[in-house]
């Protein structure tokens, strides 16, 4: 009967041995590399009843790195920007990069081609980004000496130069302040396309934000990778009153909406939780409502739920009484939104002000060195991705 290889088709007779061909079992190179560390590239291959003729790596189309068993020596590799292979290290398929730098940034393509009789070529591909961590912590601009209630403050942090840009978080005594304080600011870019990220913070000082006679403005900056990104929809729609909770929803992958209703009335009370998946580190949950980002005074926050094997959910509810505006078309759009995000980099730059003056001042960087790069101490997670969304119909016309 026949039994084709590769491009080659051959007759196999019944009681002839079984014929096996070259496969490509793993191809395993980082996601994610910090610019100065070294990288490996895995290509993995097994080749059953067939002899290797080459093993060849390409980055963007170029190819930069070749293993043939037959010539001498058997390893060549030609130059390439951000390549840079340390040959002593690298045997077959697995080639060392020594360093890394912007350069390095690319689409790798490993391939690997057995000889005669079968010619079988078996290739995969993966893509590496590479990350810039930046030497300073955020700078605060603006501070005055001292606050006093009644007086405004106006501040701007500036995260040092990175790729890709830091993501920039204000905080007022450890929490973060509400949307309207914020003043976002373009990105600009630094020589040699590093990138710094800018947000400005505004408010009035009260009595309330001096806790112990102490005001607190702390601003972090964080770049990070985000992972699991899945979305789900779900519309809920038709029902005659709000008798019914709705069933837990969302995947296996994203997070769920529980309780509440299928339809609301206006004045209604929409109480629902969302639900991230268990992971090691918690998830980051954001409640949308029509596509809008929910007031931090509809959030109802609970403590992480802890699982067994230490793994970690978190839930955030959403509490609102219905009004006219929260209806577009007839329709109430909910929208929870959770990711998880593995921090490359966390710099922080807190101002303590206290008795109404300023008495200190410190920076922390929340990363350690290890050989050439940087790894995270722990892991902090920011928005967006795994989605779920509910659509909810109005009953009644709002009078």
């Amino acid at each position: 009967m026949p039994y084709c290889c590769g491009v080659v088709c051959v007759i196999v007779i019944l009681w002839s041995q079984e014929i096996k061909c070259l496969q490509l079992v793993s191809l395993q190179l980082p996601n994610v590399v910090i610019s100065g560390e070294p990288a490996w590239l895995n290509c993995t291959y097994d080749l059953e009843t067939d002899a290797l003729y080459a093993v060849k790596w390409y980055k963007n189309e170029t190819e930069f790195y070749r293993y043939v068993p037959r010539d001498v020596p058997p390893a060549q590799t030609y130059n390439l920007p951000g390549v840079y292979i340390d040959l002593d290290k690298s045997h077959g398929g697995h080639v060392y990069l020594k360093a890394t730098d912007m350069d390095s940034e690319g689409t790798y393509r490993c391939e690997a081609s057995a000889e005669a009789p079968s010619f079988q070529t078996v290739m995969g591909e993966k893509k590496m980004k590479v990350y810039v961590i930046p030497h300073d912590g955020p700078d605060i601009e603006g501070i005055q000496p001292k606050y006093d209630v009644g007086d405004n403050v106006n501040v701007t942090c500036r995260s040092s130069p990175s790729q890709p840009a830091a993501i920039v978080h204000w905080f007022i005594n450890g929490k973060e302040p509400p949307e309207d304080f914020l003043t976002a600011y373009p990105e600009s870019e630094r020589i040699g396309g590093l990138i710094s990220s800018m947000l400005g913070l505004y408010f009035e000082v009260t009595p309330e934000h001096f806790i112990r006679d102490t005001l607190t403005l702390r601003c972090s900056a964080i770049i990070s990778n985000n992972y699991s990104l899945s979305s789900e929809e779900i519309i809920i729609g038709g029902g005659v009153s709000p008798s019914s909770p709705y069933p837990s929803l969302g995947s296996n992958k994203g997070p769920i909406i529980t309780g509440g209703y299928s339809a609301y009335r206006i004045n209604d009370v929409v109480d629902v939780n969302c639900s991230s998946t268990t992971s090691k580190t918690p998830a980051f949950l954001r409640w949308f409502i029509n596509e809008n980002q929910a007031y931090n005074r509809y959030l109802v926050n609970y403590p992480f739920l802890l699982g067994r094997d230490g793994t970690i959910t978190n839930v955030l509810g959403l509490r609102f009484v219905v009004r006219k505006k929260h209806f577009q078309n007839g329709e109430m759009h909910l929208k929870c939104t959770s990711t998880l995000s593995e921090v490359m980099n966390m710099t922080t730059r807190e101002e303590v002000f206290g008795s109404h003056h300023k008495n200190s001042g410190f920076h922390a960087s929340e990363s350690k060195a290890q050989g050439n790069g940087v790894q995270p101490i722990r892991s902090y997670f920011l928005p967006v991705p795994l989605i779920v969304v509910l659509a909810v119909k109005r009953l009644t016309k709002p009078v």
